[in-house]
Order: structure tokens, then C-alpha cells, then sequence
């Protein structure tokens, strides 16, 4: 989790468009959320129908990445009061080590910030990129979850 009283960074968009979704781009926003989950290029339209709830939840942004014109990462930000959740980042495998999940993450701080959010929280297995570039943003951890899983 981290504070927004704290600056945000915004020298860290690489050239490129990163914004919220328009209500025709439900489609491409799960798409590139799956492919990027699955560390593939592309995904049948049916492996990403999951994430199409996720578009139309009440209180939830879907923000798409672009790359010259091309959709390259994306994310979510629900907001609940005053308390920002950055979830669902994803970045295309050919698109990785750009700079597009800190952009994502900053582009979300800020947009929680203007919605009057003070906080923001986020959860990632630990010793990712994910949890690297959280903690590059200001995100510190609050807690560790313990998962058991039989071998």
C-alpha cells in the first residue's frame, strides 16, 4: 500500500497513450489483460471473456496502454471511498521492459488522486517486476499472505 499525499511521478510515461477505455474497446481491454496474464501475443476472444465483467463494474477504470497505436498493456483501478485497488496490470510480452507498468501504476495513482482518493493498495507475488516497480512508486508492504499448497 501507499499513501497519495506523497508526489506522484509523472516522468515516467514512455512515449506512448495510456487512458481509460472507451465503452467499444471492452473487447481489446480483456484481450491484452489475458494475453499478458498467459505471457502470450494473442488470446481466442473466448479465453478472455472473464475479464469482460471487470469493464462494466461499478467504481472500476479499465486503462488501456498504447504503443504506437498499438494496445500494448492494461490495468485497472477501482475505487472504494477514499482507498485506490491498482489490479489486473498487464503489459503484452513483446512490450515488456518499456517502462508500461510503471506507467500503468502511475497513470492509476494519479487518476485515484484526482477522485479524491487518499491511499492505494495493490497485491503482487513477491519477488516480481510487479512487486519491483510498486515499490519503485512508493508502495510498501503491508503484509505477507501465506499459501499452503500440497505436493
Amino acid at each position: 500500500w501507499r499513501t497519495l499525499a506523497e508526489p506522484i511521478p509523472s516522468d515516467l510515461r514512455p512515449v506512448t497513450e495510456i487512458r481509460v477505455i472507451q465503452p467499444d474497446e471492452a473487447r481489446v481491454f480483456a484481450q491484452v489483460v489475458t494475453a499478458g496474464f498467459m505471457e502470450v501475443e494473442e488470446v481466442p476472444a473466448a479465453a478472455a471473456e472473464g475479464f469482460l465483467p471487470t469493464t462494466r463494474a461499478r467504481g472500476t477504470l479499465c486503462i488501456l496502454g498504447f504503443v504506437d497505436g498499438t494496445p500494448a498493456a492494461a490495468g485497472t483501478l477501482a475505487i472504494s471511498g477514499e482507498v485506490a485497488v491498482l489490479s489486473g496490470t498487464s503489459v503484452l510480452p513483446r512490450f515488456r521492459g518499456q517502462g508500461l507498468q510503471r506507467a500503468l501504476i502511475a497513470t492509476r495513482l494519479a487518476l485515484a488522486k484526482e477522485r479524491g482518493c487518499t491511499q492505494a493498495t495493490s497485491a503482487t507475488l513477491p519477488g516480481t517486476a510487479s512487486q519491483t516497480n510498486l515499490e519503485r512508486l512508493g508502495f510498501g508492504v503491508a503484509y505477507p499472505k501465506v499459501e499452503l499448497v500440497r505436493v
